[in-house]
């Protein structure tokens, strides 16, 4: 409900523009008064937001060496670089008692760029026709 932009901008045209006072808002629409000040802040609505990071207990003291392991192995050919397991092999020998999976995502986002700064992903599509890509590199859509 407090995701669908046209409440939400309803709302704040109501407020701004409109001149409605805040409390016949909250009393009208049973929101909390920090949701209306959230609303009348925002354009629109802001999503989910973590306050702080959440604190790695096992893994933090290892993060650094981490993040070094990748940006060596960028240099190298794919076949040489560390695979998790790998890594996960060297930070043991250094005192690391966690697991794979912590080691494995962080590697992820290490390699992969943040999200929306990549080119979109492709599709394929499996039709009548056969097995053939979809999307903004697909070509010129023949059966791959």
């Amino acid at each position: 409900m407090y995701t669908d932009m046209e409440w939400w901008e309803e709302i704040r045209q109501r407020v701004r523009n409109q001149g409605v006072s805040k409390r016949e808002i909250l009393r009208e629409t049973g929101i909390h008064w920090s949701t209306l000040e959230k609303i009348l802040e925002h354009p629109e609505p802001p999503g989910y937001r973590m306050r702080r990071p959440r604190p790695k207990p096992k893994l933090g003291p290892y993060l650094g060496r981490i993040r070094q392991i990748v940006e060596e192995d960028k240099a190298l050919p794919k076949k040489q670089r560390h695979t998790a397991k790998r890594i996960l092999e060297r930070i043991r020998e250094e005192g690391y008692s966690g697991g794979h999976t912590q080691v494995k995502s962080i590697k992820l986002r290490c390699i992969l760029p943040a999200r929306g700064t990549g080119p979109p992903p492709r599709s394929v599509c499996h039709g009548p026709e056969g097995t053939r890509r979809v999307g903004p590199t697909a070509g010129s859509g023949g059966n791959a």
